[in-house]
């Protein structure tokens, strides 16, 4: 049963993004036409985080991670001052290694004070070529 407060995706299109990780740029722009509207929306809830075995610092992190916008990204820091936590800026790494939604919470936004790109589970290059293709896709929609 669909609930109304959620933008819907189709799986079919959860398939276009495969080549949007491994695939050119042009390709991924293609495998990305029509979908704007669905990566630039945010659910009015998150109901996905109340995952039992999440603790209430994970949720805070992806709740943070979650609210980073589209073709911009944030640093470790700044996802642990979100939290409350200031100082947890490598707690937030370790959150983010085992984020069980990649499709859902955008951890590729989230880099390293000093700019360099941080860990990312398929590697450093998918994580800019992910982070090229959104900055793309917004100066498309302008």
């Amino acid at each position: 049963m669909a609930n109304k407060k959620y933008e819907s995706i189709k799986i079919s299109e959860f398939k276009k993004l495969r080549p949007a990780i491994g695939g050119t740029q042009d390709s991924s722009l293609r495998s990305f036409s029509g979908m704007g509207k669905c990566f630039t929306c945010a659910p009015q809830e998150h109901t996905f985080l109340y995952h039992k075995k999440l603790t209430p610092f994970a949720k805070n992190v992806y709740r943070a991670v979650l609210s980073i916008p589209i073709g911009e990204v944030r640093s470790y820091k700044w996802v642990a001052q979100k939290t409350g936590k200031p100082r947890a800026a490598r707690a937030v790494g370790q959150i983010l290694k085992n984020n069980p939604w990649p499709l859902i919470i955008p951890c590729h936004r989230v880099i390293c004070a000093d700019g360099k790109l941080g860990g990312y589970g398929p590697g450093e290059k998918k994580k800019k070529n992910l982070l090229d293709l959104e900055k793309q896709i917004i100066e498309d929609m302008v």
